[in-house]
């Protein structure tokens, strides 16, 4: 963890979300980074044999012709798995990681000078996120944007509050997407969501754009 302004660190539990087969590669990485994560073991949903029976539906219930596969489905309940488990730490503010997070080497000092330079309101922060380039932003302050809306999972940072929120949202929608399209058109909305850019954390083989 690196240092905020003057010699303050402002503390944050690391929590990555993964499956066993990639926990050992995570973990080394991690350690090379200076990431001093706990690991929470998801569900593999192809093995257990999940799915769901909701469409994929979008622009007013227009369908897209498929349902979630278990891997999309095994990440939604991992994430929302997660969220409640959290909320048994006394921590206020949370880093959430997937597997494939790939840190570069100034994550640290970067996230945070973030926590300082983020609105003091904020309920999450993605200091790693995808397809943000050509989406509606507006500047905030140093390296922090509020982009409408940031996109996948691995590495966002959520307070307390924000948990709370994530999960009263989600419960209130069938799962039928994706767990990041589903936080645009459900949660995020109705949340403080910021953004930094460039990002700190991308992903292991992986071609999306930041």
């Amino acid at each position: 963890m690196g240092r905020a302004e003057g010699s303050e660190v402002i503390p944050f539990k690391t929590v990555c979300l993964a499956l066993p087969e990639r926990v050992d590669r995570s973990r080394e990485h991690f350690k090379a980074m200076g990431v001093d994560a706990s690991f929470f073991i998801g569900i593999n949903a192809q093995k257990v044999g999940l799915e769901t029976k909701n469409p994929y539906e979008v622009d007013g219930g227009k369908g897209c012709g498929f349902n979630m596969g278990p891997k999309h489905v095994g990440i939604y309940i991992g994430h929302r798995m997660l969220w409640s488990a959290l909320l048994l730490f006394p921590d206020e503010r949370f880093l959430i990681l997937e597997g494939d997070a790939q840190f570069g080497a100034d994550w640290s000092a970067r996230t945070q000078k973030a926590l300082v330079d983020v609105p003091p309101d904020w309920d999450a922060l993605f200091i790693g996120s995808c397809c943000a380039e050509n989406r509606p932003k507006t500047y905030v302050r140093g390296e922090i944007w509020e982009v409408k809306w940031p996109m996948c999972g691995h590495a966002y940072m959520v307070t307390r509050a924000g948990l709370q929120k994530l999960i009263t949202l989600t419960d209130a929608q069938p799962c039928y997407a994706p767990m990041d399209i589903h936080l645009t058109f459900h949660c995020f909305p109705k949340m403080r969501i910021y953004t930094m850019l460039p990002r700190a954390v991308a992903q292991f083989d992986t071609g999306i754009e930041p």
